[in-house]
């Protein structure tokens, strides 16, 4: 009986034993498991920042790619625009010089083609001369005459700008007041005009017989065109004598510059022009909904 109870005792006190065991057992498990969910959330969230920093990175370099295409797009587009607006410049400056000048027109075109060994470029050329001639024309000059003198101060206003060190724009305006009769602009061109020198060249080239009274305005248009090329002969040629200096070397490849463009925009013409009358009709059906 004795032995009995001490073999239950011992029975007792090692399962007990066991079962303490078997619960340190089960609550390591239970440390490793939430260890385990606590590395795996870890794991998700630095997947989930891993994913989001790729296509964050994915995403700068699509917008990048994107505005150098845009960039490249609108430049493009710049340039071609560029190169129809200088095609279309000549057309319609070749269109006014058959207005203005007529059968002798094509004396102008041909001037204006080579005008780069000048600085200028075709339609600045053409520009220039219609300017002149319109003037010329005003006053009663015939079409033959009007050219010739448009070629010649066209050419004199290349020479006047690289001698004075100016623009070409800035020697035109100066020689177009000359012709109307403004003294001031041409002074700084070293020409001085007033009514006395005027009429007495009026006199002396038969434009008019009598030095009595004012001068009429054609008058004294063709008086000022003979002073102002007496008044330009150290000038005149100057463009040709210093063409190799770097100054008129820039103008003359900045004329042949953009005479190449013309020449490239000429080709796109018909594609612009389809295409404005396509965005033409749109904006024409759109505009009563407006």
């Amino acid at each position: 009986m004795a032995a009995s109870s001490k073999i239950t005792a011992a029975f007792t006190a090692s399962a007990q034993g066991m079962q303490k065991g078997i619960g340190k057992v089960v609550e390591s498990l239970n440390k490793v498991t939430k260890a385990s969910q606590k590395t795996n959330k870890q794991l998700s969230s630095l997947n989930a920042i891993g994913k989001f920093l790729v296509f964050d990175k994915l995403a700068s370099y699509a917008a990048r790619a994107t505005g150098v295409l845009v960039r490249f797009g609108k430049t493009t587009f710049d340039v071609l625009n560029r190169t129809v607006q200088v095609a279309t410049n000549v057309a319609e400056e070749t269109s006014k010089s058959f207005q203005v000048f007529g059968d002798s027109a094509q004396s102008i075109i041909d001037f204006a083609k080579g005008a780069s060994s000048l600085g200028l470029a075709e339609d600045q050329a053409l520009q220039a001369a219609a300017g002149f001639g319109s003037l010329f024309k005003v006053i009663g000059s015939s079409e033959e005459d009007a050219a010739a003198f448009s070629k010649n101060l066209t050419k004199l206003a290349a020479d006047m700008a690289s001698f004075n060190n100016t623009t070409v724009d800035e020697a035109l305006i100066a020689l177009s007041a000359g012709l109307r009769g403004e003294s001031e602009p041409l002074k700084r061109f070293a020409v001085f005009l007033n009514d006395a020198t005027l009429k007495q060249e009026a006199l002396n080239a038969g434009i008019i017989k009598s030095a009595k009274g004012t001068l009429p305005p054609a008058a004294k248009a063709l008086a000022a065109y003979n002073v102002i090329l007496k008044q330009t002969t150290q000038q005149q040629g100057d463009f040709a004598r210093t063409a190799g200096g770097l100054a008129n070397l820039s103008r003359i490849v900045t004329a042949q510059a953009t005479n190449l463009a013309g020449a490239i925009g000429k080709s796109f013409e018909p594609i612009w022009r389809g295409a404005a009358e396509a965005i033409g009709k749109v904006l024409g059906a759109l505009e009563p909904l407006a």
